[in-house]
């Protein structure tokens, strides 16, 4: 269900852009702060990139819609006896956006963003990586919050959290005879993020 509506959403934003003579389009890539709310997680550094259109609705409102590719994740350091154990998850990502500038130069900005999961990850510090993509849930939503400093009329930088309410986690953990170690069933992502962005001139 959820995955119909995410792709129903997507095709309907492709069709209905080219309708607003206004609609600036752009691309956008920097830096995740991002973690998974469980007991003794720390914040990781991780990325993401994507592109995004900007469509006045009024004097100062606008909407802004976007594809991201994002990483997110955690790390709990010393789970097994001293190595670190990180969760990586990379998603596609769409923030649907209601802004309003403020000034010149600033601008802020509110709304949901639907998330695809489409790799996982579980690394155990000089032990590898194990990906198995199912130790994670498919779906994430959350809610988006940021401000936009307009450097000139093509560059911006963004700062942006953005605040999960989905539980994305899914892992048990066993030993070699099976015996069942525990696991995570819950957690959800809550990622800083700070972004670049290029805005192509409008011709029309």
């Amino acid at each position: 269900m959820m995955q119909r509506i995410f792709y129903t959403m997507l095709f309907g934003l492709a069709f209905i852009m080219p309708a607003f003579a206004q609609a600036s389009f752009g691309v956008k890539g920097g830096l995740n702060l991002a973690s998974i709310n469980i007991d003794n997680s720390k914040m990781i550094w991780t990325w993401h990139a994507g592109a995004f259109s900007h469509v006045p609705i009024g004097r100062k409102v606008f909407f802004q819609p976007e594809i991201l590719i994002s990483r997110k994740g955690t790390s709990l350091p010393d789970f097994f006896y001293t190595s670190d154990l990180q969760f990586n998850i990379v998603y596609l990502s769409m923030p649907l956006l209601m802004g309003v500038e403020a000034g010149e130069h600033f601008s802020f900005h509110l709304g949901p963003e639907l998330s695809y999961r489409l790799a996982g990850e579980l690394e155990i510090e000089d032990q590898g990586s194990n990906t198995d993509k199912e130790y994670y849930k498919d779906w994430d939503f959350g809610l988006d919050a940021g401000i936009t400093y307009q450097m000139t009329r093509s560059f911006g930088l963004t700062l942006r959290y953005c605040f999960g309410f989905t539980d994305v986690m899914q892992i048990k953990f066993v030993d070699e005879n099976g015996q069942d170690l525990g696991g995570f069933n819950e957690g959800k992502n809550r990622v800083l993020q700070l972004s670049l962005s290029y805005t192509f001139e409008n011709e029309k």
